[in-house]
């Protein structure tokens, strides 16, 4: 699965960060993470490995608990 990310200045008005968590890359820069447009994605149509975005595992996943059961 693969979830888009995009910048956080981008977002007009007060983020929803709730279903919309906050991710800050490697590059300094902070991102929220579209849960609402997941899709799988074969592995070969990724690309390379940029970074990890595994510290915010939880968020993701409650994002993702909020968005199918609104829990």
């Amino acid at each position: 699965m693969m979830i888009p990310l995009s910048p956080v200045e981008k977002f007009p008005g007060k983020l929803p960060e709730r279903i919309m968590p906050i991710i800050r890359l490697i590059d300094g820069n902070d991102y929220f993470a579209i849960v609402i447009e997941m899709v799988g994605v074969p592995k070969r149509g990724i690309g390379g490995e940029f970074c990890t975005a595994m510290t915010y595992r939880n968020e993701v996943k409650a994002a993702i608990d909020f968005m199918l059961d609104g829990i």
